[in-house]
């Protein structure tokens, strides 16, 4: 016997509006079984207490997951020494809450959610979520980053380096109950990646992690989770993004000593550059206004004159017009000298540029530190 069972995507849990109900499969038996007359069939059946207790589960990942909300779940324990294969769970228990639906069940227990459970290993824990009450919220931000973890080769500025490529996930978990509660956050690392920050407690189903985030009632909890993997890539370091990556390098980085040193000069002759720039924009925003300034005080002083006894007032302006002229000449030759001085620091930057140059990555030992040198 098979049993064959297809979870609906997102879209068909959509336009289906009379979808099956979580648990109903579908049994094909590979030839006719004759069940005699008289006779029956038996399954397998387990009664047995076990340890649990209601939590939420937060899974943006799953056809049946939701990313802004994380559904109520029950955790439970396999106590066999078999694995529980997959199917359909209901929970039943006596709910005080009032958000819940109450249905009554049998034994007088009161059923307050269905759901359907993965192959729980023995003695393993599993979170089924089994209700969606929207009374924990989840916001999630998503972002990249690229560090350098590794250089292989420079040449005449072009930098051949391994990179640590890192996605970062940001949540915000908000409890809007009355009570206290755990939230468990499904994060599936994918293949070639690896975890470089995440909450410290977790349990591995399949691929898996479960995080365990204790939020307080009415509060909000925060969560970052980072993963990372390796990549080769080629950078100029000439372009101020390769120059802030080898910033970070330079900060927390493992190369050598006189690598760094090299670096760092490097990192502040550009800096001297981009400080040039940025007070070149200032002079040349400050120009702009004296320049309007002057426009309108020649206007003024054409209007006067025409009008006679305005002797003192067209003395005062043209004491302005002075003192605004002279500012104008100082910010000129204040631009002029940050303009030669950005020529210089480029010159600097492009001469230590090319002085610079590892030594071949594959010519040494795996534990010895690649050096910088001059040519």
């Amino acid at each position: 016997m098979k049993i064959v069972a297809e979870t609906p995507s997102a879209d068909q849990q959509a336009e289906t509006s009379d979808a099956p109900p979580v648990g109903e499969s579908h049994f094909v038996a590979d030839h006719p079984m004759t069940v005699g007359k008289g006779s029956s069939v038996m399954a397998s059946m387990l009664e047995k207490v076990t340890d649990g207790e209601i939590a939420y589960l937060y899974d943006p990942e799953s056809a049946r997951g939701n990313d802004k909300f994380a559904f109520r779940a029950v955790r439970i324990q396999n106590p066999t020494d078999s694995t529980l294969e997959s199917g359909p769970v209901t929970v039943y228990g006596q709910d005080d809450d009032p958000n819940q639906k109450q249905v009554k069940g049998e034994e007088g227990g009161k059923m307050i959610g269905e759901g359907l459970t993965e192959p729980i290993p023995p003695h393993a824990s599993v979170v089924i979520p089994f209700a969606l009450d929207r009374q924990v919220v989840v916001e999630q931000t998503d972002s990249t980053d690229n560090q350098v973890s590794k250089l292989v080769t420079l040449q005449r500025g072009i930098l051949t380096a391994e990179v640590q490529h890192i996605r970062k996930q940001h949540l915000l978990i908000t409890n809007r109950l009355r009570n206290d509660t755990v939230v468990y956050v499904r994060h599936t690392v994918e293949k070639g990646w690896t975890l470089t920050k995440s909450p410290d407690t977790f349990e591995k189903i399949a691929d898996a992690h479960l995080f365990a985030i204790p939020v307080q009632a009415g509060k909000t909890a925060e969560v970052d989770i980072e993963e990372a993997t390796p990549m080769e890539r080629t950078l100029d370091l000439n372009a101020d993004l390769t120059l802030e990556m080898m910033n970070v390098y330079v900060q927390e980085g493992d190369a050598s000593d006189e690598l760094k040193a090299q670096l760092k000069s490097l990192l502040d002759i550009h800096k001297t550059m981009i400080d040039g720039k940025e007070k070149i924009d200032s002079l040349e925003r400050r120009l702009s206004e004296y320049r309007v300034r002057m426009d309108e005080l020649h206007g003024q002083i054409l209007t006067l004159k025409s009008v006679k006894g305005g002797k003192e007032l067209m003395k005062h302006l043209e004491e302005k017009m002075k003192d605004i002229s002279d500012r104008v000449q100082k910010a000129t030759i204040d631009e002029v000298d940050e303009e030669e001085q950005i020529m210089l620091a480029k010159v600097q930057f492009q001469d230590a540029l090319s002085e610079l140059h590892l030594d071949d990555a594959l010519a040494v030992p795996n534990d010895t530190t690649v050096g910088l040198g001059t040519k």
